[in-house]
């Protein structure tokens, strides 16, 4: 986005990317501007991906539940990809 939270409008935009790394989405889903504005998304059905750290704040919106989600288990074996479901 060019244009602060406060002056965008989802009804702007055909889709939606969650940033990644610790700081941006913590920062975001702790703000209900920006939750109210992923969850317009998830209302509307219109697509989002979510990189990295992203989905906290797609889980707080209300955007994950009952979804598959792809996951790298780097943490658990080191390299395999599974899909699982979020809970909900």
């Amino acid at each position: 986005m060019d244009v602060s939270l406060d002056e965008a409008e989802p009804d702007q935009y055909d889709g939606l990317v969650l940033p990644g790394g610790v700081i941006n989405p913590d920062a975001l889903r702790l703000a209900p501007q920006a939750i109210e504005f992923v969850r317009y998304f998830v209302d509307e059905k219109r697509p989002i991906a979510a990189i990295c750290h992203g989905p906290w704040t797609l889980i707080d919106a209300g955007g994950a539940n009952g979804k598959n989600h792809d996951v790298l288990a780097f943490a658990e074996d080191g390299s395999r990809q599974r899909r699982r479901p979020v809970g909900g």
